[in-house]
């Protein structure tokens, strides 16, 4: 318990410190062939990645990130979202607050992977992904929680995506961990789940900007048709990941 403690207010400060969007550096990581890895089971290099706090996403996001909510216990990160939002800047704004967790730098081509449990229920999305902001790069998993038997992967090239793919997984996403990877490749994208290539893209506009490696989970709101209606169910709902690893 102390270790958990000790690691939980160690993403905490640096959250408070950097936050994991416009406060973090917009610098690529330098070339390495090394992995880079938080594993949760042991200890994470605060230098390396941090939890977002004191901001939302907007828009479809119906939370504020907080750095509460982005925790270790039990040898995993739990991402937990919930409705405890007084004082409301808690939530910044919005009716629910969640966790988000990334790296510091941006990564460029190369594989991540994550061991993660997905969330269940309708109007939720857990993820695993990389993101640049400008010009908006971005390459995803993720799993909605009203069918978590499915998995969706898309991507988006300076700011345009519509390149979905949903892919059955032959087991619920909610029940057990699974690993869940990208390989970024200058002439390709492959996603794999439990080391099997189960969809690629290799043709078209592809995304070229270094990204921040990220997960998330998060509720939400006016996008019905695409991942049902979120209600809350009046306790905290929770994503594990046991670790996250970035092979450049």
């Amino acid at each position: 318990m102390k270790n958990t403690t000790s690691r939980y207010l160690t993403f905490a400060l640096l959250a408070l410190l950097t936050g994991c969007g416009g406060g973090q550096s917009d610098s690529p990581a330098p070339a390495t062939a090394s992995p880079v890895i938080a594993n949760f089971s042991t200890s994470v290099d605060p230098a390396v990645w941090a939890a977002s706090d004191g901001w939302s996403n907007g828009g479809m996001f119906n939370n504020g990130w907080a750095a509460s909510n982005a925790y270790v216990a039990g040898n995993s990160l739990v991402l937990q979202l919930d409705d405890a939002c007084v004082p409301v800047t808690l939530c910044s704004g919005k009716p629910y607050k969640s966790g988000e967790f990334a790296s510091i730098a941006k990564y460029g081509y190369g594989k991540i992977s994550a061991s993660m449990t997905a969330a269940k229920g309708s109007g939720l999305v857990t993820s695993l992904f990389t993101y640049n902001a400008a010009p908006h790069d971005e390459i995803d998993i993720e799993i909605l929680g009203n069918d978590t038997t499915k998995v969706q992967f898309n991507y988006f090239v300076n700011g345009v995506g519509g390149h979905e793919q949903v892919v059955n997984l032959g087991f619920d996403a909610s029940l057990a961990r699974h690993i869940y990877a990208i390989e970024w490749r200058a002439g390709g994208i492959y996603w794999y789940v439990d080391g099997v290539l189960v969809h690629q893209v290799t043709s078209g506009a592809l995304p070229t900007n270094a990204g921040k490696v990220m997960v998330n989970l998060w509720p939400s709101i006016g996008v019905d048709a695409w991942t049902g209606a979120f209600t809350y169910p009046g306790t905290p709902v929770k994503a594990y990941y046991d670790y996250i690893r970035i092979d450049p």
